[in-house]
Parts: structure tokens; sequence; C-alpha cells
């Protein structure tokens, strides 16, 4: 009996557990039930399915759009921060290698100025440390200094160019003047000629003659004495600034004359054209000519090594030295070189003199080649080895074949450009032979090279106070 009450109780409950099944699911609502039927009937419109493309489309353009503006934005600020970055980078480089320049040219200039006082161990270390740094420092500076020195050339050639019209103005303007004054000058002149004439000589016998008494004859000739034979033309435009009278006479074109042929000489005054130039004393001024109140200089350097065998405490790997070529020109074609060791100021006041009291001083003779060129010999006459050579000649030998007998030297000096300085005030040295006599007879040429500038440097003219005074008794200008 249990056994079947049981299987009834099992019975009831799995009906009512049916029953509870079959009334969930009754109550159950689907959540898509109405979005499929919607969907259904949109996927059914074909308006709706075209509005709904056109939205896809428009929403994927405008995506692509905002990706590409923030891609190119992007882009844009890395290329900025590259920028950026590059040229600070290449400012930094820049400033680098002008303060690597900087310094080298630094060394380079205290080498220069080491070599200059002769210590050359110094200057090779100062000029290793340079080219190390920068190899063409040397080149770069050239370059610079040229063209500072081409810039400072074109600008001393304008101020020259105003300066020469001014200059020319000037004497417009003072050349009107002295004809104006001349109207009033001459007969005031001619008065006091014919007052000096009427006047009694006893009256005046004991009082000072005032100079505008004197005629005009005998101021040209004063003024002749003031030039002298040694051309002291500085002094004659130092009195031509006193008076007008004396402007008046050192414009004298005889008196220019005289100077220009003593000067250039016959031949060359004959060659020269006057279209241009219409006065001699422009002549004298323009052309080119040897400077006679001071003396011609060059310093010549060149390296010599020291003795490695010896070596105490004034040993030096290089020694420099320096010695200087020195031209003194006379007015009447006599021309003084030497070539000395010595300092310049030392050897100067000693030139003034046509024989100077100096060791291997060459004398010679100098002439007007050209326009722009001095032709010059010297002759070394060696007489010791003359009478040696006799002297010899009767107790050993017949003849000593090499002995020098005769030494004539022959160059040609160009005048400077006129760039940096006046084309009277340099003096290059472009041909130069020598010629030796030996005491058999035999005669041997050689030419020197004179393109080595190191070598033979170009002469610059120095003014001397003391030459501007003649040595003795100057005589009157022929």
């Amino acid at each position: 009996m249990s056994l079947e009450k049981e299987i009834e109780n099992l019975k009831i409950s799995n009906e009512e557990t049916s029953e509870d099944d079959s009334d969930s699911e009754s109550n159950l609502v689907p959540l898509f039930a109405e979005d499929e039927e919607d969907e259904s009937d949109e996927s059914r419109d074909p308006t709706n399915v075209l509005h709904f493309q056109n939205s896809a489309e428009a929403t994927l353009y405008n995506f692509r759009k905002e990706w590409k503006s923030e891609l190119d934005s992007r882009l844009k600020e890395s290329n900025a921060v590259s920028m950026e970055t590059r040229s600070r980078h290449e400012q930094q480089l820049h400033d680098a290698v002008t303060l690597l320049i900087r310094y080298a040219t630094k060394l380079f200039l205290e080498g220069v100025d080491f070599e200059r006082r002769g210590d050359m161990w110094e200057a090779v270390q100062r000029y290793m440390g340079a080219v190390r740094m920068v190899p063409d420092i040397e080149s770069k500076l050239y370059s610079e200094h040229s063209s500072s020195n081409l810039i400072e050339s074109n600008d001393r050639q304008r101020s020259r160019s105003r300066s020469l019209c001014g200059f020319h103005d000037l004497e417009k303007v003072l050349h009107k003047r002295v004809i104006e004054r001349e109207e009033f000058f001459e007969p005031e002149f001619s008065a006091l000629c014919s007052y000096q004439i009427s006047v009694n000589v006893n009256d005046t016998a004991d009082k000072p003659c005032p100079v505008a008494l004197l005629p005009i004859e005998l101021l040209s000739i004063l003024m002749r004495y003031i030039v002298g034979n040694e051309l002291d033309v500085y002094c004659l435009e130092l009195l031509s600034m006193t008076s007008i009278g004396f402007y008046l006479l050192a414009r004298d074109e005889e008196l220019w004359r005289a100077i220009c042929r003593r000067t250039f000489g016959v031949k060359y005054i004959d060659s020269i054209s006057f279209a241009t130039l219409p006065s001699w004393r422009q002549i004298f001024i323009t052309y080119p000519h040897p400077y006679l109140h001071g003396i011609y200089i060059g310093k010549m350097t060149y390296l010599r090594n020291g003795e490695a065998s010896f070596q105490d405490q004034f040993y030096k790997p290089w020694h420099i030295v320096v010695h200087y070529r020195m031209l003194k020109f006379f007015a009447d074609g006599t021309v003084v070189m030497i070539i000395t060791t010595e300092a310049p100021a030392k050897i100067v006041g000693l030139l003034k003199s046509k024989t100077p009291r100096l060791t291997g001083v060459l004398f010679g003779r100098y002439w007007m080649a050209g326009q722009d060129c001095i032709a010059a010999q010297f002759h070394r006459r060696s007489e010791k080895s003359l009478h040696r050579t006799r002297r010899i000649q009767k107790s050993l030998h017949p003849f000593l074949p090499y002995g020098i007998v005769d030494q004539k030297f022959d160059m040609k000096l160009h005048f400077g450009d006129g760039k940096k300085r006046r084309a009277h005030c340099v003096l290059q040295l472009f041909e130069y032979s020598c010629t030796v006599t030996y005491s058999d007879g035999k005669v041997s040429h050689s030419y020197l090279d004179t393109t080595d500038h190191q070598a033979y440097p170009p002469l610059f003219f120095s003014r001397v106070k003391s030459y501007v005074v003649p040595e003795g008794y100057d005589k009157i200008l022929a």
C-alpha cells in the first residue's frame, strides 16, 4: 500500500511541474519579436534600405576624413619637430666650426708674431696646432686679408680721386686769385723797382734791402740757387707758400723745365706728350721718378738651421737672418747701393755723401729707361787682387786664373703700381745680372732669379730729413 501511494504522489508532482512549465512558457514574451517584425518591415521597404546605405557611407567618409586630418596634423608636428632639431644641430655645428676657426686663427697669428720676433720654435708649434685644427687656415686668412685689402684699396683710390679733384679745384681757385692779384701785384712791384732805381745808393747803403725791392731777374737766379744742383724741390715748394710773389716765381716754366731735364734726361723729355699735362711742374709730379730726399730700403729675410752638434744656452733650432738692401739716388745720376745686416737707422746718415765711409758699398750710375723703369749699373774693382796677382806672377805662376779683376752688376727696377703707395715710393727689381772679369781675361755672365720676392723684396722709400741740407756748397741749377 505504501508503495502505491508513493507512485501516485510522484505522478501528481510530475503533472504539477508540467503545468507550471506550460504556464511559464505561455507567459514568456520574446524580446526581439517586434524588432524582427520591424526589421522585416523595413527590409521590405526600399527607401529605408537606400537611406541606411547613404548614412553608412557618410559615416565612413567622415571617419576617413577625420583620420586623414589627424594623420596630417601628426605629420606636420613631426616635421616641425625634426626641422627644429635639424636647425638646432646645424646652428650648433656652425658655432663649433666658427669657434674652431677663430681659435686656429688666433694660434696662426701668434705663430706669425713669434716668427717676426725670431722665436721659430714657438712659431712652428703654433703653426702646427693651427693647421691641425683647420688644414687650410693659411689660405682662409690670405683670402680674407686680400679681400679686406681690396676694399681698402678701392676706398683709398676713391679718396685719392676725391683729393685729386679737390687739389685741381684748389689749383683753379688759387690760379684765379693769382690772376686777379697780378693786376695789383705787378704795378706795385714795378713801382717798387722804379723806386729802387731812383733811390740814391748812399742813402740805403747801411739799411737792409727788402726782398720786394730786388729785380725779377735776381729773384729768378735766387730760385735756381734754392733748387740747387741737387734738385731740392721740397724747399722750393715751402718757399712758394710764403707769399704770392714767391708763388709766381716758383711756378716759372723755365725753372721746372730745367728740373725735369735733370731728372728724366733729354731723350725721355722729348718723348713726353703735353696733351694731358700742360705744365712742366705737372709732368714732374705725375711721372714716376726716384726721390732724392730719402733712401729706398728693402728688407730680406731667410731661415737658417741651428747647429745641432753644439748646443748651449744660445742654441735655437732655427735662426731668422735679416739683412737690408739700400739705394740712395743723387741728382747727377750717381747711385749708391749697400747690403748690410745693420739697422737702417745706423746706415742712412752715412749715405748722405757720394763717398760714404762704409765697407761693401757699390757705386754706380742710373738713368730713366722708360716711363716707369730705372736702369742702374754698378762696378766693383778689386785692386788688392790685381796687385796680389802681379806679385804672385813674379814669384810662383805666370797668372792666377781665378783672380777677380772687375765685377759689373746691371739691374732694372720698376716703380710701384700706385695702389697702396705712390708710384715714386716703391721700386721692384725685375732684372738683375752679374758680369765677372777674371785676371786671365775670361768673362762670365750670370742672371739672377728676381721672381723670388723673399730674396728680392720691393724697396720702399723712407724720407730722411738730414738729406734736405746738401753736404758742402751746392751749385746753382743749370
